[in-house]
């Protein structure tokens, strides 16, 4: 049987294991997940408030700029979502999104070439949201 200074040792053994205490989350994460969870709920007014907080903080995080721009997309906001989609600097994964979003973009406004000739690129892509999502509005 173990006696209580075996329990503690094990205890401070993994508490100092890599990876072992969850680290509380930050007001900002808080603040970007409650946009991303507004998005989600179609709640899209929200969301543009919770973004624009964030993006405020950090104006630097283009995936959280690409999906503010999406966001002013389902408000019926499609110019001013094709400004930030444009000015966008998505990380890779996030490129396909981006590039998907502008399409919408285009085609809201009325510009149905430039949607058919960025979602015929994306279908040429290995990515699999392209082929799923794409292959319906070309």
């Amino acid at each position: 049987m173990w006696n209580r200074k075996a329990w503690l040792l094990c205890g401070l053994l993994l508490a100092r294991m890599p990876g072992a205490a969850a680290q509380a989350p930050t007001p900002d994460s808080i603040l970007l997940s409650q946009a991303q969870e507004e998005f989600s709920q179609r709640r899209y007014s929200d969301s543009l408030n919770s973004f624009r907080a964030y993006l405020r903080l950090h104006p630097d995080d283009q995936d959280a700029w690409t999906r503010f721009a999406a966001t002013y997309y389902h408000t019926g906001q499609a110019k001013q979502a094709l400004v930030y989609l444009r000015k966008a600097r998505p990380p890779a994964a996030l490129r396909n999104y981006n590039q998907f979003y502008q399409a919408l973009c285009y085609d809201a406004l009325g510009d149905r070439n430039q949607a058919n000739r960025i979602l015929n690129r994306l279908i040429k892509t290995d990515d699999s949201f392209a082929e799923d999502d794409c292959s319906l509005f070309v």
